[in-house]
């Protein structure tokens, strides 16, 4: 597992009363205090999915599992796709 990801679920762990997200965004903005104004907007779903298996799986996501994502409007689907190349299961 990558450093970052390691540390990531470290702090996952330690501190499960924020979602990780925002506790995140925290350590970023104590660090630069600009970092809202300077921040990109978050990404639409389609450039989402294709980052997080790039970054996780190595390859973009099958055609299927695009549509599947798209279609999903249940508002945990972006940490359910974390959770599934995350999770020891």
């Amino acid at each position: 597992m990558p450093a970052c990801l390691l540390f990531l679920c470290v702090l996952a762990v330690e501190d499960a009363r924020d979602p990780l997200h925002r506790r995140i965004d925290a350590l970023i903005a104590a660090g630069h205090p600009d970092h809202a104004k300077l921040a990109a907007p978050p990404a639409e779903d389609a450039e989402f999915l294709r980052r997080v298996y790039l970054d996780l799986a190595g390859t973009t996501p099958p055609a299927a599992e695009v549509r599947r994502f798209l279609d999903d409007t249940s508002p945990d689907k972006r940490a359910k796709v974390c959770l599934l190349y995350t999770s020891d299961a």
